[in-house]
């Protein structure tokens, strides 16, 4: 093995490297940024913001399966 080769991620690495960072970002920001609006739908549309809130653990199981 070439050591000069071995060292660093080299282009497709980084690629890949910068993809998880932006996904694990994104992924973060919408499963609890959400939660930010409970207040909003519960003025709006009456909703009921305990009700929602437990919605999350169904949803959860459902994107496991």
């Amino acid at each position: 093995m070439n050591t000069v080769q071995s060292k660093g991620f080299g282009t497709k690495g980084s690629i890949l490297l910068f993809y998880m960072f932006l996904c694990y970002f994104v992924n973060t920001s919408i499963n609890t940024g959400w939660q930010n609006c409970l207040s909003y739908w519960q003025e709006n549309y009456g909703w009921d913001t305990s009700t929602l809130l437990s919605l999350v653990s169904v949803a959860q199981f459902v994107g496991i399966a």
